[in-house]
């Protein structure tokens, strides 16, 4: 399909992107591969630097994709949930009655899962 082929954010995939598109170029079809504009505010590249290129990674498929089917929903204290959000996120956390946090299992040979 051709959404699949566009979704690929492997590194296969980029490659199979790049090589038709400069097949069509080399056949004389004035055409470039689609592209995606980021709008990116200077105040947040300077404050939270390392979770914008967090972000900007995951845009262009350079980051480790972890699927929540393979993690543990799990209850987690106000303060811990607050210090991961404002860690990670970039609008930080928010007053909430209940928290709950996704872990990986310690271990392959976890049961739950």
């Amino acid at each position: 399909r051709l959404t699949d082929f566009f979704a690929g954010r492997d590194s296969a995939s980029i490659q199979k992107r790049e090589e038709f598109f400069a097949r069509l170029q080399d056949n004389g079809h004035n055409v470039a591969p689609p592209t995606k504009i980021i709008h990116l505010h200077q105040d947040y590249w300077e404050s939270q630097r390392r979770i914008v290129s967090s972000r900007l990674l995951q845009q262009v498929g350079r980051s480790k994709r972890i699927f929540a089917r393979k993690t543990q929903s799990r209850r987690i204290d106000a303060t811990t949930a607050l210090e991961f959000l404002r860690q990670h996120h970039l609008w930080g956390g928010t007053k909430a009655k209940y928290y709950y946090g996704l872990y990986l299992p310690l271990s392959s040979s976890s049961s739950s899962l």
